[in-house]
């Protein structure tokens, strides 16, 4: 996951509320018992319940479940590899770059030639998450770029308007985008002023770039997305409500599947995010595992969606504006 503003980690609480025969409270509502999100972080006094996999379908629930010392009020599952909690934010102003992230361009990507407008960097060659600054160093846009693991015969980036083929070293990688400022180039090539960026700070508009130099613009209120192509996802919390493009279309042809979804909390837009079919390695990423918990984003779940996130992998990135604590349902 990626965030574009500031941090602020939350613990998954256990509140326990035990009460006696008479009606009395032998625990408080303040005993909070923090517990661990990763199998890493366990401490040795935690200890496995199974022996056999519980995703090869002979068991009664799925992922790898914990105790610990024998205690089983508390039973936490761990899945293969999802990273819900995983949240990495990002710098928003060139001058705040670390060393680790390097230039993608060597031309003006603001003279007419390029695809994209703009200076993109990324970070130790990892192209999951690019980004974009204005010609005064202020953050503009962000990327995602991949190299296709699926065959082009089951699903064609190729034939996608959202992503932008490019030719990295004779391997083409198609890449998708997302613009945070309006009026796109001339913002982006002209450059915010300081006044804007503290007026703003990442963005007055989402808008996404299509291949074919046009913008798809998001509605900031969640009340202005009716009549739409944006269809009702289900709400995740510390994610929001997803929206996905045109999913209630989608039948047997995921072609026709858009890699973008948005989400909103309190009516009003918080992010979005990326989804592609493939398996990418980036710890930005969240590899969905098979069987897909595509179905905590969206609802119904096109059958095709499934089958090839299934067969071939499905991989989500998620975008914030603000801190991830405060998405709620």
């Amino acid at each position: 996951m990626v965030e574009m503003k500031s941090q602020v980690l939350f613990s998954l609480l256990v509140v326990i509320a035990l009460t006696s025969t008479t009606g009395t409270a032998l625990v408080t509502w303040s005993r909070y018992s923090p517990q661990p999100r990763r199998l890493a972080e366990l401490p040795p006094t935690w200890q496995p319940l199974d022996t056999e996999d519980k995703c090869n379908g002979q068991g009664s629930f799925y992922g790898t479940r914990y105790m610990r010392s024998g205690d089983r009020a508390v039973i936490l599952i761990f899945d293969a590899n999802v990273t819900w909690s995983r949240y990495s934010p990002q710098p928003r102003r060139l001058a705040e770059l670390p060393p680790t992230w390097q230039p993608l361009d060597t031309e003006d990507k603001c003279n007419g030639q390029g695809s994209f407008y703009g200076t993109r960097y990324m970070r130790s060659g990892d192209r999951a998450v690019i980004l974009i600054f204005d010609a005064n160093g202020y953050i503009a846009g962000i990327q995602t770029s991949v190299n296709p693991t699926i065959p082009p015969d089951v699903y064609s980036f190729a034939d996608s308007e959202w992503h932008t083929p490019e030719d990295i070293d004779g391997t083409t990688w198609y890449t998708t985008t997302a613009y945070f400022v309006s009026n796109v180039p001339e913002t982006v090539c002209a450059g915010r002023s300081s006044e804007d960026f503290d007026r703003d700070g990442t963005g007055d508009l989402l808008q996404f770039y299509m291949k074919d130099g046009t913008f798809l613009e998001v509605p900031n209120n969640e009340a202005d997305i009716v009549n739409t192509p944006w269809d009702l996802g289900t709400c995740f919390i510390s994610m929001g409500v997803h929206y996905w493009y045109d999913s209630f279309e989608i039948t047997d042809d995921c072609q026709e599947f858009k890699p973008a979804f948005l989400l909103y909390n309190g009516g009003v837009l918080k992010g979005w995010g990326w989804a592609s079919f493939g398996d990418y390695e980036s710890d930005t990423y969240e590899n969905q595992p098979p069987g897909s918990t595509i179905v905590a984003f969206m609802d119904p779940v096109p059958p095709c969606i499934t089958q090839l996130g299934a067969e071939y992998g499905l991989t989500t990135q998620h975008v914030f504006f603000r801190d991830e604590i405060e998405m709620v349902c």
